[in-house]
């Protein structure tokens, strides 16, 4: 419901109503954001989350050394598998899990570890090499990763645009229209 209020363009930074979704600081957080910021804020967090894992991927590929290169690749598909379990579960793709959104949910350990894997990609992206490494199985991996994306992407698409309108208009929906 959260979303499909939000619409293509959202609510308004702090115009929206997150208290009324259930842990909407630490699980929940992408349906707050889409509420306040619409489709087009929501798009904008995934491609950022794309981004970042897509830059881990090429790091991966220039690594200086083979253990660099499977570390940035590990590090890279965490964070984007982590973003993907609870994204999934928001948007009722997955099972919702408890897993908090990278750089975006509540709690401290969470964001000091990735933290510290991107710290880790920034550093393995510094020392390249001439040589590719693992660049077929990176690339079939980054394909996947784009095509995950994609998938969240329309159903962030359907939940705002397709099924709002149906949605805001449930007698259950406790915000304004």
């Amino acid at each position: 419901l959260a979303m499909a209020v939000g619409g293509i363009g959202g609510t308004g930074p702090g115009l929206g109503a997150p208290g009324i979704v259930t842990a909407a600081h630490t699980d929940l957080v992408f349906a707050a954001v889409v509420e306040e910021w619409g489709l087009a804020g929501g798009l904008g967090l995934l491609g950022l989350l794309a981004v970042v894992t897509s830059r881990g991927l090429r790091a991966a590929t220039q690594a200086r050394d083979p253990y660099a290169a499977i570390l940035g690749a590990g590090l890279a598909i965490a964070i984007s598998l982590q973003a993907f379990l609870i994204l999934g579960g928001v948007l009722r793709v997955l099972p919702l899990t408890g897993v908090p959104l990278p750089f975006v949910s509540y709690g401290g350990s969470s964001l000091l570890t990735t933290g510290l894997s991107l710290a880790l990609l920034i550093r393995i992206s510094a020392l390249r090499s001439e040589k590719a490494r693992f660049a077929s199985s990176i690339r079939t991996i980054h394909t996947a990763g784009l095509l995950m994306w994609a998938v969240l992407a329309l159903t962030v698409g359907w939940w705002t645009v397709v099924r709002g309108p149906e949605l805001r208009a449930r007698p259950e929906n406790p915000r304004p229209e």
